[in-house]
């Protein structure tokens, strides 16, 4: 029995995921100095609120942390 792939969809559904994993490879290229919310804004180009909402995604999934002293993020 062979199973067809999946009709192709709009992909807006998956936006949010790969906005966030790629905010996670942002922030592991900074991994030895940390990133800034401003820098990650700049670098991806997105808002601020969408990228502090995802951001705050990622540190609640464990995979990401902000230094409560410089406010940078790290792996």
């Amino acid at each position: 029995m062979d199973i067809a792939p999946p009709p192709e969809r709009d992909q807006t559904g998956s936006q949010s995921v790969d906005r966030a994993l790629s905010l996670l490879s942002m922030v592991g290229r900074h991994a030895d100095r940390g990133v800034s919310l401003s820098d990650i804004v700049e670098e991806s180009g997105l808002n601020k609120p969408t990228t502090r909402r995802l951001l705050l995604a990622l540190m609640r999934a464990g995979m990401i942390e902000q230094d409560e002293m410089t406010r940078r993020y790290y792996l």
